[in-house]
């Protein structure tokens, strides 16, 4: 950065400007930072902490205030303002002026190559993905996703843009970098939610059968979405996956070992809890958990219906019983109204699940359980990252588990799991079991087995732990424009965000009628959905000497005969959240197919 040319009036000498930086007459900064190759429009004010990045262009009249990030290549039209303090006044409540100190300024974030139009008004603590744009006179009162276009008052998504390329000679860590994450921005653009169960018994869904174009539409019919696409994860790191597989094998580090230590470490950090105990996959984190907290044969672990099959083998693996509760049909996981009356005299052990990436209400839970002194398991093998209260999943309970399966947000190259853990007592137990219930080499406390993390998927872990948060910022934006652009749809019951929590959307899970129907229709236009889950584990096979019958637990029996899953990682392009939207819209509204759909 160099300094203003002394010449210029309004242009303080505490000012950072970078090279090529153009400054029509009349503007007035101080205190902030310009980036290479920005022009600044006359009669700009630009206010003290702002960071402005390259190639960006603010035109005249345009008001800048303190708290602002503005990334490369964005375009600020005529008159613009932005806003930092949420609810201004002139004075406090005793009648003194308000000065600094009675305010908190609101951080907006302004992501790379947006463009905001002439008189637009965005008001604070506020995210503006990348390459959105919103329309002139747009008054913006929350989160904008990336690759849309917003208009109005308030603004509201009008459609979907095109993937922007990027600028040649872009680089990451330019003037204003781009991991610049805030973890306080939650408020949505207008995210909506559509009522579950109304007078006609539909859920939401309205009154009558849905029927479904099954051909082509107008798009073009060789595009195609993934449900998931690991390659655009893992190409353009390769390099680095590569040199960190080579340090393992350069160390012979391989079953264990320091490489698992750091990522313990790391993760245990990440999660706000002192221990993380690496072991083989999240089936064994559930199983040993679960052993270590005292679990045995003849007892009784309260957990969903509605999960992967393994929260339900790792309790029967400890020669328990499974015995389940109903879920809350909003948020998919354990009511904890019908918690209490499911505890016996038998009851070891509480394992809610944090399905599809959103936290179960854990406070209630937590309650229940500590009024009769039983441990809390929490199943988080969907919830790396994800918050209650703001506290992070795994955190709450006697443990938390995770699965590190390559889908999962934190996903290895092969299989993996771990607990985290606030007891050093229930880490070390877990620690010994993993290895042949050795606390340290040939010598065996107790009876384990051997569920250890090898030091190749502990280095690939530790490695794409680094950019679990922004990765799972995208899974979020994605979500939100899947959610604005469903909102006007009455067939469809789009995911509900709880109040006390931040998803990190492991799945964007829809409920709609004739979903085996739909979900055909799809895969003839190119879109992969799946299906999170055909059934609920008391009504599979496997699990029928349990004695459950169909009905037992009819919300999660209703959900998962309406359950589709979309298209959803953090690599997910504008273009592709299109499409979904476009052939969706197209099979449930058939009369806006294209003519030469059959």
């Amino acid at each position: 950065m160099i300094p203003p040319p002394p010449s210029h009036p309004r242009v303080t000498l505490d000012v950072k400007l970078g090279r090529g930086v153009r400054l029509q007459e009349f503007t007035n900064l101080y205190g902030c930072e310009v980036g290479d190759e920005t022009g600044i429009g006359t009669f700009v004010e630009i206010q003290k902490g702002v960071r402005i990045g390259r190639r960006c262009k603010v035109s005249s009249h345009t008001f800048i205030c303190e708290g602002v990030t503005i990334e490369d290549e964005v375009f600020v039209g005529h008159n613009v303002t932005f806003v930092n303090d949420r609810y201004p006044r002139a004075t406090n409540g005793d009648g003194r002026p308000q000065t600094a100190e009675d305010w908190e300024c609101q951080q907006t974030t302004i992501r790379r190559g947006a463009s905001i139009g002439s008189g637009a008004t965005l008001l604070g603590g506020i995210n503006v993905g990348e390459g959105a744009m919103i329309g002139a006179g747009s008054v913006v009162t929350g989160d904008v996703p990336p690759g849309v276009i917003v208009a109005g008052n308030p603004a509201r998504v009008i459609r979907q843009l095109p993937p922007r390329a990027p600028s040649p000679d872009h680089r990451v860590g330019s003037t204003v970098p781009l991991d610049s994450q805030r973890s306080g921005c939650r408020t949505p653009l207008l995210e909506t939610v559509r009522p579950v169960g109304n007078p006609n018994g539909r859920n939401g869904h309205g009154a009558g059968p849905v029927r479904f174009q099954t051909g082509c539409s107008h798009t073009d019919r060789g595009f195609r979405v993934p449900f998931t696409d690991l390659g655009a994860q893992h190409g353009p790191r390769r390099e680095e996956f590569l040199n960190a597989i080579a340090e393992v094998i350069d160390a012979n580090a391989f079953a264990g070992g320091p490489f698992v230590e750091t990522f313990e470490q790391a993760f245990a950090a990440f999660c706000g809890v002192p221990f993380a105990v690496g072991v083989a996959s999240g089936t064994d984190a559930l199983w040993l958990a679960l052993l270590a907290s005292g679990v045995g044969p003849g007892d009784e672990v309260i957990t969903v219906p509605l999960t992967f099959v393994a929260t339900a083998e790792a309790i029967d693996r400890c020669g328990a019983r499974p015995v389940f509760v109903d879920i809350d049909e909003r948020t998919y996981t354990m009511n904890p109204a019908l918690l209490e009356r499911a505890i016996t005299s038998r009851t070891r052990a509480i394992v809610p699940v944090h399905l599809f990436g959103q936290m179960a209400d854990m406070d209630p839970i937590l309650k229940v359980a500590g009024d009769h002194g039983i441990p809390v398991v929490e199943d988080a093998c969907q919830a790396h990252g994800a918050e209650y209260r703001g506290s992070r999943a795994g955190s709450l309970g006697a443990a938390g588990c995770f699965s590190f399966y390559p889908g999962k947000n934190l996903g290895a190259f092969g299989e993996g799991g771990a607990v985290v853990t606030a007891d050093e007592g229930l880490s070390r137990k877990i620690r010994a079991m993993r290895n042949h219930g050795q606390p340290r080499d040939h010598h065996q406390e107790v009876i384990g087995w051997n569920a250890r993390m090898d030091g190749i998927q502990a280095a690939v872990l530790r490695l794409k732990l680094d950019s679990l948060t922004a990765q799972n910022e995208r899974r979020r934006a994605h979500a939100r424009a899947y959610h604005q652009a469903f909102q006007d749809l009455d067939t469809v019951v789009t995911p509900f965000e709880a109040p006390h929590g931040l998803p990190v959307h492991h799945l964007y899970v829809l409920r709609v009628l004739e979903r085996d129907a739909l979900l055909a229709a799809l895969g003839a236009r190119g879109i992969e959905c799946r299906v999170h889950y055909p059934l609920p584990v008391h009504l599979q096979e496997a699990w029928r000497f349990l004695g459950y019958e169909r009905g037992a637990f009819p919300v999660a029996e209703r959900c998962v005969s309406e359950f589709l899953s979309l298209p959803m990682f953090p690599e997910l392009t504008g273009e592709q959240i299109g499409r979904v939207v476009t052939e969706l819209k197209s099979c449930l509204q058939p009369d806006h197919a294209h003519a030469d759909c059959p």
